[in-house]
Formats: structure tokens, sequence, C-alpha cells
């Protein structure tokens, strides 16, 4: 078994290398906003429910999703409740304001 190889890493085939991962489907995008939206619907405080939306998609929504759903918005937001569009508009305002 004098294999000079043992004890190295193998090499990773191309077929299972990380790659920029695709597109969400819009539809489920929106959906899933529409549906953290109505959870946070429920506090007292409109505001601090849209802020609490916005945070929840900042702090697990991966780069490329938020920026999708806000190109969405932008595009004119098809299928986002209201407190879901104002919550991606306040996401869309943060993510301005720390850009620069």
């Amino acid at each position: 078994m004098g294999s000079r190889t043992r004890g190295l890493p193998r090499p990773v085939p191309r077929s299972t290398r990380i790659t920029k991962p695709p597109a969400m489907n819009i539809e489920h995008l929106a959906q899933m906003v529409n549906d953290i939206a109505n959870y946070f619907a429920a506090e007292p405080d409109h505001a601090v429910g849209v802020n609490s939306v916005a945070d929840h998609l900042r702090k697990f929504w991966d780069p490329v999703m938020r920026r999708q759903i806000i190109e969405h918005l932008d595009a004119g937001g098809e299928g986002l409740e209201p407190m879901a569009k104002e919550a991606v508009r306040e996401l869309a305002r943060q993510q301005a304001a720390t850009a620069g």
C-alpha cells in the first residue's frame, strides 16, 4: 500500500465544485417574503413589523436572493403584499445606505 498520495486531499471533481448559486424563481421568493410579512403582521407597531421583515431578509437571505427581490420590487413587485413591499423597500434603503 505504499501510495505516495496517502493523506493528501483529492481534487474536487468539476461537477461538485461550488459555483455561483442559480437565480431563484421570483414567484417563490415573493411568496417567502409574503409569508415572513404575514408572520410579523401580528406586531402591534406596523413600523416594527416592517423593520423586522427587512432585518430577517438582511440576516438570513443570500445576497443574490436579496438583489433579486429588490429588482422585482423595482419592476413593480407583482405578487408582493403591501407589508412585504414596504419591507423590501426598507431593505433596499438600508443596503443603499451601507453601500455608500
